[in-house]
């Protein structure tokens, strides 16, 4: 995993054609940096993710029996915080435990309350849908997520 000033570095985000929600595919090396690529990729969606100070921390911490479902719980724990605390996150610090029973993540999201001045909104994540989830393992470390949002 890399980091640069304390955050995890985002991989590649590429907005795929979709009818009506967000349908996004993520590519990054290594898991940490994968749900930190994920996390940017979905608040690219609602708002201009470079307009987005990171003023605030907030801690998240979310477990998965394997990687699909940790990713799953990740972006559910950044839906809930973008619901319940009214904000956008910009970058994200990523940390990823592992042992027989699955994997934990332990992480921080750096942004600030939406400010509706400064932050252009295109749209809101209502949820994660399952229909054309994919996670795959590439050569190197590697991972690619297609994912798709309720907006």
């Amino acid at each position: 995993m890399m980091e640069v000033d304390g955050v995890t570095t985002i991989g590649r985000i590429t907005i795929l054609e979709h009818t009506a929600d967000g349908l996004m595919e993520v590519e990054a090396e290594g898991l940490a940096s994968l749900l930190a690529t994920a996390g940017a990729a979905m608040f690219d969606l609602m708002c201009d993710r470079q307009m987005v100070k990171g003023e605030e921390t907030i801690e998240i911490e979310a477990c998965g029996e394997d990687e699909l479902s940790l990713l799953i719980a990740w972006l559910k724990e950044l839906i809930f915080a973008y619901s319940t605390r009214g904000m956008y996150f910009s970058s994200f610090q990523v940390r990823i435990e592992s042992d027989d029973g699955g994997f934990k993540v332990r992480g921080r999201a750096f942004g600030e309350l939406v400010d509706a001045k400064r932050h252009y909104s295109s749209g809101e994540v209502k949820m994660l849908t399952y229909h054309q989830m994919e996670l795959t393992k590439l050569a190197g470390g590697k991972f690619r997520a297609r994912l798709l949002f309720d907006m």
